[in-house]
């Protein structure tokens, strides 16, 4: 459900300023410079909304004399790159609404993402480096060069990673690694190498060097005894922070060729992590917190799809572990028109398309599985597998220059919890041995570092339970109200201890299999989320009804879906959307589990 003029202003009025997406203009006469740097920064982002005939220096009053009509008038005028009062080069698309609020007109302007081609657009009167916005919060940044040099080359052909790096040459080469790329591409496609009888010619055939023997950028990434000779930072940089302090606690440097630095960014974090007891019923096992796979694909995307042109030589892949998530950051934005908002929908968009080419005849040595596999299956892999181990799909966020994954660490009583039944897919946890050790002793103690976290959720939590107690009286005064006096409901509990026997039931258990806390005839966690949303009345966000329940978020996320599918709970954005909230649409059958 998308929000109205009256819920950005009232949210706006809350924080006394404008945010990522909205800005509230108070022109009445003239548009300011503040108007085309919004629109420059908006369209060259994800788009944003503009309202105008609000005081910003009076709690966003209604403006007195504020016309509609005029500044509706002006603003056209100016976005019309033909015209003579042109102020933006590149504007992007626009639509105008007039809007009542407080019994005062305002006038609401939806500015959406310009055309990836067209991009950056830019105030005239600054040109291309001096009026090129982005948005930082509420706040309109110039575009740095190397952002704008990003945004002017998403679309075209990037041959970055072929050029030749001046100073290698053959010796700089690890030439039993090339041999099992050449013969790993042999298997997998022996049409491949028809014709290159011999390794130099192997070799220019999979481009590790080029046709006068000069080793490319690529090749010496790929196949290099040590390529940080050449490039110091095109490492993966692993950093531990506290929460606390600016600088990290531990910084690790993973370098080597490309597959070298992921198996030991991996190896870094299998140390970093914390580890969950799992059992099967007649084994346990050690997961990772974060599964494996998903890390490994999101540290493999970043340097396989990373930007590799010289503004970004000294910029590494960073791996960022915080107490409450691990985040993964490729240097370059997105490439070739691909959106945040596209991220899973299975297209493949290859900046670099021979480095992906090579990285499928490429092997990790912790795995022996191929680097990449060069259908755009990464992000898939991603979610199936955090979907697959009932865990909080990752964030996506893409700057000019800059790409991001986020993974939410679960908490931590789903670390500590000794032995615990798995009642999600087994097969996720114990078909790869490289991820998981089955084992029969206690799960290792949580890492120090979980303190931090620990205070921060119990303040959360605190919070949490005083909001939820409102809603709870809410929803007790209306089921009252509703409901017969000989049969009144029981109401909604404000808060319950998270119980691990919550988790979603494995497929194909049967209703006598379900835990005791969610069978029919007691309040289920559905019902108790359905009658939350239904007191609220309004879109709430996951982890606010998750606090308010006292759930873990891989139960409330299992749980909510099914509310979902059912059509008794809307979600009002994409899974990957950080503005994703849910909001009550309809009664569910008594009993539907």
């Amino acid at each position: 459900m998308p929000e109205t003029i009256r819920d950005v202003v009232d949210r706006l009025r809350g924080i006394g300023t404008g945010d990522a997406f909205h800005e509230i203009e108070s022109c009445s006469h003239t548009l300011g410079r503040s108007v085309w740097e919004s629109v420059s920064a908006f369209g060259n982002a994800r788009g944003g909304m503009l309202v105008f005939g609000l005081d910003a220096e009076n709690g966003f009053a209604p403006l007195s004399g504020f016309s509609p009509d005029e500044t509706a008038e002006r603003f056209s005028a100016a976005m019309n790159d033909a015209g003579p009062s042109a102020v933006l080069v590149n504007p992007p698309q626009y639509a105008i609404r007039r809007l009542e609020l407080d019994g005062a007109p305002v006038l609401a302007v939806d500015v959406r993402e310009l055309d990836a081609r067209l991009k950056p657009c830019f105030l005239a009167e600054g040109g291309l480096q001096n009026g090129s916005y982005k948005r930082v919060g509420p706040d309109n940044i110039k575009l740095t060069s190397a952002e704008i040099n990003e945004l002017k080359a998403a679309v075209l052909p990037n041959d970055a990673e072929a050029e030749a790096v001046a100073e290698a040459d053959m010796d700089d080469l690890d030439m039993a690694l090339a041999a099992a790329m050449i013969e790993r591409r042999r298997r997998k496609s022996p049409r491949a190498l028809r014709g290159a009888e011999t390794q130099s010619a192997q070799l220019e055939r999979l481009n590790i060097v080029d046709k006068k023997g000069d080793v490319r950028l690529m090749g010496l990434l790929a196949a290099g005894f040590y390529p940080q000779q050449f490039f110091p930072r095109l490492v993966i940089a692993v950093s531990v922070h506290d929460g606390v302090s600016a600088r990290p606690v531990e910084h690790i440097v993973c370098d080597g060729s490309l597959s070298e630095m992921i198996d030991d960014a991996l190896g870094a974090l299998s140390r970093i992590l914390r580890r969950r007891s799992a059992s099967d019923g007649h084994r346990h096992a050690d997961e990772w917190e974060i599964p494996r796979k998903a890390l490994r694909e999101a540290i493999a995307n970043a340097v396989v799809h990373r930007e590799y042109g010289r503004y970004f030589l000294g910029w590494p892949v960073s791996v960022d572990v915080y107490p409450e998530k691990v985040v993964v950051s490729s240097p370059g934005g997105l490439w070739g028109g691909k959106t945040v908002d596209g991220m899973d929908d299975g297209t493949s968009r290859c900046r670099n398309a021979r480095l992906m080419q090579l990285m499928e005849s490429t092997s990790l040595a912790s795995d022996g599985g191929c680097v990449a596999h060069g259908c755009g299956s990464g992000v898939a892999a991603m979610l199936d597998e955090m979907d697959a181990h009932a865990l909080a799909r990752p964030e996506f966020d893409a700057s000019p220059d800059l790409f991001q994954v986020t993974f939410e660490r679960p908490a931590l009583s789903g670390a500590r919890s000794s032995a615990r039944t798995l009642p999600y897919r087994q097969d996720a946890l114990f078909a790869d041995g490289a991820d998981d050790k089955v084992r029969e002793e206690p799960p290792a103690p949580v890492a120090a570092l979980d303190d931090a976290y620990v205070e921060a959720e119990r303040s959360d939590r605190a919070a949490a339970a005083e909001w939820a107690a409102g809603i709870a009286e809410k929803a007790a005064a209306r089921a009252a109200a509703e409901q017969p006096a000989a049969s009144q409901a029981r109401p909604p509990r404000a808060k319950a201890a998270a119980r691990i026997d919550d988790a979603p039931a494995a497929s194909g258990a049967s209703e006598q299999d379900a835990p005791a806390a969610v069978r029919p005839g007691k309040e289920s966690i559905e019902e108790r989320i359905a009658a939350l949303l239904k007191a609220a009345g309004e879109p709430l966000g996951a982890r606010d009804i998750a606090d308010g329940l006292g759930l873990e978020m891989p139960v409330f996320r299992y749980r909510v879906k099914k509310l979902v599918d059912a059509g008794v709970v809307a979600a009002t954005a994409a899974p990957t959307s950080k503005k994703r909230k849910y909001v009550f649409v309809g009664d569910a059958a008594d009993g539907d589990e």
